[in-house]
């Protein structure tokens, strides 16, 4: 590990194989005096001046002529530490790529959505038109209103397909409007009271955000609908003020359903089961953001997403 031998060891004792320039060391000293022991890591010396990081583990104690004497164990942290960063690195990796797979996800949405509203939508408009202006030359034809009522029909799933995949709230009045149309529609579909309450109104944030926040509860509304049985469901949006001055944006969805155990569940993703939770989760961390779950069978859900209201900078 030092390169030396047992003898020159000995000779150059502890401060020829310990950095003195660490600032650790004084620290590490006064607490094995304070306390008899410390444990933790320092910066080690080989003999041909490399520096490296060792774990050590110091105590005092009495030897057998009852002179004060000291142990030290240490192992060579090197390894250790390079796998933690190239851990870290892959750690990295991996979000950047998440962050691009929802970024093309969200794109792919957008484009859909446009070309649904725009193009199938206007060719369905004219058809309307066309039939219009049949049944105004041939009053009273029975197949030409019920070929408009399916062109009705039509439209409006356009455009409620439009709305799924992308909502034009989202990007035209910002994350308020489309949570609270978000509610609306699922407590139409599903039959629960929705509340919503919003104090203080944030800000337009940056799109990455606004989206993830959106998809998130769109992700917990819809866990509502198939399996909470709830009665209530309420978002709440608020904008926190830390005693530091830093802002955060508080997003919470409650409901008084039946409940789960989010242990269990979580678990359960690693096998397939109970994906969505993890998304929402992957979803909050690209955005700098922290998500908690507080629920229990029988006593329904509350999901907290906690988030600033800058995107996070990156290091390229």
């Amino acid at each position: 590990m030092f390169g030396r031998s047992e003898e020159e060891i000995q000779r150059i004792g502890r401060m020829g194989v310990v950095d003195s320039a660490d600032p650790r060391l004084n620290l590490a000293l006064e607490q094995r005096r304070r306390t008899g022991q410390f444990v933790g890591e320092l910066t080690l010396l080989r003999q041909n001046g490399e520096r490296f990081v060792g774990e050590v583990s110091t105590s005092n104690f009495d030897g057998a002529n009852g002179q004060p004497q000291s142990s030290m164990i240490i192992r060579d942290a090197t390894e250790r530490l390079r796998a933690q960063a190239a851990l870290r690195d892959h750690a990295q990796q991996l979000q950047a790529l998440s962050a691009r797979v929802l970024a093309a996800q969200e794109a792919e949405r957008r484009r859909v959505a446009m070309e649904l509203h725009d193009e199938l939508g206007q060719a369905l408009t004219a058809i309307k038109i066309n039939l219009q202006l049949q049944d105004r030359s041939e009053p009273g034809a029975t197949l030409t209103a019920e070929n408009l009522r399916i062109v009705d029909d039509a439209l409006q799933q356009v455009r409620r397909i439009a709305m799924a995949l992308r909502p034009a709230l989202l990007d035209d009045l910002g994350l308020v409007p489309a949570l609270r149309w978000l509610g609306e529609q699922a407590a139409a579909r599903s039959g629960f009271v929705f509340h919503f309450q919003c104090e203080p109104a944030p800000e337009r944030l940056a799109g990455e955000i606004e989206t993830a926040c959106f998809r998130i509860v769109q992700e917990a509304l819809t866990n509502v609908a198939r399996y909470a049985q709830a009665k209530q469901v309420q978002v709440e949006v608020q904008v926190e003020v830390q005693h530091d001055g830093a802002s955060h944006l508080l997003l919470c969805v409650q409901d008084d359903g039946v409940g789960f155990d989010p242990i269990a569940r979580q678990a359960g993703a690693h096998v397939g089961d109970g994906m969505g939770l993890l998304g929402m989760q992957e979803r909050a961390a690209l955005i700098g953001g922290a998500l908690q779950i507080e629920s229990a069978p029988g006593q329904g859900c509350l999901l907290r997403l906690r988030c600033p209201l800058r995107l996070p900078e990156v290091a390229p």
